[in-house]
């Protein structure tokens, strides 16, 4: 679960400057790993990931579906992130 919650967290912000800055595409990486040890998800709740998880993917789909409507893109896409949940 901390893995997913990280992950989408990432993606999140990938989507939000793609969309607001669309000229500086510049895409960070992040080693699993590291943020496991160094954030010591050993002693994290999951319920804590999970809550993450749930609001990120919320905002992932608002952010989404947003940017398809106002750009003209097909509405299956954000469909399909929505189904992702």
């Amino acid at each position: 679960m901390h893995h997913l919650a990280d992950t989408e967290t990432v993606l999140y912000d990938r989507i939000r400057r793609t969309i607001a800055e669309p000229a500086r595409q510049v895409f960070w990486a992040f080693d699993q790993d590291a943020w496991t040890r160094g954030l010591n998800y050993d002693t994290l709740p999951v319920s804590i990931s999970k809550g993450i998880y749930a609001s990120v993917r919320d905002g992932i789909v608002h952010q989404a579906k947003a940017h398809y409507e106002a750009n003209g893109a097909a509405s299956t896409s954000t469909a399909r992130l929505a189904s992702a949940r």
